[in-house]
């Protein structure tokens, strides 16, 4: 037998499946390494955070009634360090635009993403460049129910419990609005 890499596999039928080479070997560590390259840039980091307590929260959520608190402390302490760090959102959120622009808050219409509240102000940037849109693509964004991303650095936030209903409310600087649909 050749000298190399030796990989066992199980097959479909239940027997052990001998594959050798030096191929298998990097895919198997492709699919290791890859998610962790992922979050390699600072762009990535802020959906890192994004992602990191997105879980956290489902901790505190779907915990039972002695862990809840024990969860909702360690959502407290990750937020206490990512105070002034960078997040950017996954594109779930439909802005319903007196509410973005009058009261300043962002929030998810899908029921999954009802957890995040996001207070602040648009930035000049993402509001020229809703300008430039035009006002029927603006008087749209209702009722096509445009899907938009949301980031910005984190100054403070809340949480909520009322009626079984948690929430996180984030107050943001420097909030920056990006459209899926360009």
């Amino acid at each position: 037998m050749k000298p190399g890499f030796l990989f066992f596999g199980f097959a479909a039928n239940g027997g052990i499946v001998k594959v050798s080479g030096i191929i298998p070997v990097i895919v198997l560590c492709f699919l290791i390494l890859s998610p962790c390259a992922a979050f390699s840039s600072d762009g990535k980091e802020a959906v890192k955070v994004y992602l990191d307590m997105r879980t956290a929260y489902g901790k505190w959520d779907d915990g039972l009634f002695g862990s809840r608190k024990y969860y909702k402390g360690r959502l407290v302490v990750y937020l206490n360090q990512k105070t002034g760090k960078r997040i950017e959102t996954g594109f779930d959120f439909v802005p319903d635009m007196p509410g973005t622009l009058i009261r300043r808050e962002m929030y998810s219409e899908f029921v999954f993403g009802k957890w995040l509240v996001i207070h602040g102000t648009p930035g000049r940037k993402s509001l020229e460049a809703l300008k430039k849109k035009g006002i029927i693509y603006l008087r749209n964004i209702e009722k096509m129910k445009y899907l938009y991303s949301v980031s910005g650095t984190i100054r403070k936030f809340r949480l909520t419990e009322l009626s079984g209903k948690r929430r996180i409310h984030l107050y943001l600087d420097d909030l920056e609005i990006e459209s899926l649909k360009k």
